[in-house]
């Protein structure tokens, strides 16, 4: 009777684990699920936005010089830094307390408090600009003359840093449509605005500029009814008090992120020629893709979630995961950009003496596959609140950049700074998990990143040698290539049997394409 006793209480308790560890895989996946679809929809705002840079890439090369390229390139770098600093991280700060608000009065009490204090640093941003603007004009380009470009490029970063507020709150309530729509209405006036100004009145880079600005400005105008709805006449010093502390370290780690990704085009400006940052400038467009298609939309899909769920007993392997599949994607993204780059950007600038940007590409697309993986693994010191962490080890990085920019650009040109931004961005991913498994401990998949980021660089290896065939012969080994990658990961076992299984599912599901409209809704659901 005991025995018999025993052997069901052993056999319940052994169902029960069983079950349990499948739930928790089931919610593993299904978090997981949740993000991709997020990521998915962000994806076709970025994505959009990616097709419009592509689309008038033709305009720009055929109505600008290689050296206005490379004049266009520095305002693009300013803007992005002045973005990065005078936003002081109040939005990223907002969305963080708003995760902890216990009630929907507190979360607008948060808002409102973060709208105010931007507000009344943006007019001080605005004022400091208007009276600097000729020394930004000498310090970037030795000249005067640009100081009509400058304000301009002031008055659209104000408006872009304050709409970071609404994004932000849009990607916090998780709505991906509303985000995707306004990106549209953006892509819309940034096309219109850029053809008008470019093609009539030949406005030139002046043009582009003030595109921006105004696409910016119809931005903040369309999230202001959507802003006043989260607001209320509550403002909490405590909560700022606390946001400034959170954020205050993370301004130092923005400064260091721009110097670390944006210091080779003023590097090569000052050792070398516009013409080489028009050049880099190209380059790092194509390379790119990477960072909108990819990872900003991963970006924008997974921190709401990722904070929701940072103190879940899942956590931690949900995090592992979804670095692996990351990587994979990242990967599979940056072959394809470096197999057909020469193709694309023959394909895309009439001007030939814009061809050899081509020849960067692959080593910034591996640069950006890690700057995905430190973007992850540094996301354990937010969770720990360890900001002051991640401004050391961004400026580590940053100086390790700054000095080898400095000894590589006057000798080895684009390449020296392709080369930099790669070194810089593996320093920093290993500095970023030393640091954060003390804090936040998370036991990623090691050998399965690196061995997806050696068979990658493997495969691009091998193409060099399909380099001199017949456009058709190249083409095709190319496209083998890329496909083989996921299948050779396979037979060095780099899948987990209920990834095989959730596969198996996905393609007996989807492989008929005319049963995907009954699927769709599904795949859409929350």
């Amino acid at each position: 009777m005991i025995k018999n006793y025993l052997k069901k209480t052993v056999y319940k308790l052994l169902k029960q684990l069983i079950m349990t560890k499948i739930y928790c895989e089931d919610l593993l996946l299904e978090n997981i699920r949740t993000t991709a679809k997020h990521t998915a929809v962000y994806s076709i705002g970025n994505i959009a936005i990616k097709i419009l840079g592509f689309m008038l890439l033709p305009l720009y090369t055929d109505k600008l010089s290689v050296g206005d390229f490379g004049t266009l390139g520095l305002l693009e770098v300013t803007a992005a830094f002045m973005v990065a600093v005078f936003g002081f991280r109040i939005p990223t700060a907002m969305m963080r307390w708003c995760a902890n608000a216990k009630s929907p009065e507190e979360e607008k009490s948060v808002i409102s408090t973060s709208i105010l204090t931007l507000l009344a640093i943006l007019g001080l941003y605005l004022v400091g600009s208007y009276f600097l603007r000729g020394t930004y004009s000498h310090l970037i380009f030795q000249r005067d003359d640009f100081i009509p470009f400058l304000t301009i490029l002031f008055i659209s970063v104000t408006f872009e840093i304050f709409n970071q507020i609404p994004f932000e709150l849009i990607r916090f309530h998780q709505k991906s449509f509303l985000y995707t729509f306004l990106m549209f209405v953006r892509l819309g006036a940034m096309l219109g605005l850029n053809i008008y100004f470019i093609v009539f009145l030949n406005k030139g880079v002046y043009g582009i500029v003030l595109s921006a600005m105004i696409s910016n400005a119809l931005i903040t105008l369309i999230t202001i009814p959507y802003l006043l709805k989260q607001l209320t006449p509550k403002f909490n010093v405590t909560v700022l008090k606390e946001m400034l502390i959170y954020s205050y370290p993370l301004i130092f780690s923005q400064v260091s992120t721009m110097l670390l990704s944006m210091s080779d085009r003023y590097l090569l400006n000052h050792f070398s020629t516009r013409e080489q940052v028009g050049l880099y400038t190209l380059a790092y467009k194509f390379a790119t893709v990477i960072n909108v298609f990819v990872l900003t939309s991963f970006q924008m899909g997974f921190l709401p979630i990722a904070y929701k769920m940072y103190d879940k007993p899942e956590a931690q392997r949900f995090f592992a995961k979804t670095l692996t599949y990351l990587v994979f994607i990242t990967m599979i993204t940056a072959l394809g950009l470096s197999f057909f780059s020469r193709e694309v950007i023959q394909l895309m600038a009439k001007n030939s003496d814009y061809w050899a940007a081509y020849t960067v590409i692959p080593i910034i697309s591996l640069a950006l596959v890690f700057k995905g993986v430190q973007w992850v693994i540094s996301l354990g010191l937010h969770y720990v609140k360890k900001t002051k962490y991640n401004a050391m080890i961004v400026l580590i990085s940053a100086l390790v950049n700054i000095i080898l920019n400095i000894l590589l650009i006057p000798k080895y040109g684009i390449y020296g700074a392709a080369f930099t931004t790669l070194f810089s961005m593996i320093v920093m991913s290993i500095l970023y998990h030393q640091i954060a498994q003390r804090h936040y401990p998370v036991r990623y998949e090691i050998g399965k990143l690196i061995a997806q980021i050696v068979l990658g660089v493997s495969l691009f290896l091998i193409s060099l040698t399909f380099y001199n065939l017949p456009m058709l012969p190249n083409v095709l080994l190319k496209l083998l290539l890329v496909a083989s990658y996921p299948f050779i990961l396979y037979l060095f076992k780099f899948y987990e049997p209920i990834e095989l299984d959730r596969m198996r599912g996905f393609w007996k599901k989807w492989k008929n394409p005319l049963t995907w409209a009954s699927h769709l809704p599904e795949l859409f659901k929350d």
